[in-house]
């Protein structure tokens, strides 16, 4: 039982790390979102914004799905 509980005790602290690091990446990917899309907002025919706000969108949505399958 002595090592089931170490082991319990290693994997709760890996989660939780694992699942800090999938927060972080989520708030930074969805400003950086946020940030592109009020500059898109200025100004819309910018085609290096464009693609700028496509891939935010997927990293974000990526982190996202990851941020919900730990809760």
């Amino acid at each position: 039982m002595g090592k089931l509980n170490r082991l319990k005790t290693t994997l709760r602290a890996l989660i939780r790390e694992r699942f800090n690091d999938v927060e972080r990446s989520t708030e930074k990917a969805q400003e950086l979102l946020m940030e592109c899309q009020i500059r898109l907002q200025r100004d819309p025919l910018n085609g290096v914004l464009i693609e700028k706000e496509i891939k935010y969108s997927k990293d974000y949505h990526r982190w996202n799905m990851d941020r919900i399958k730990y809760l």
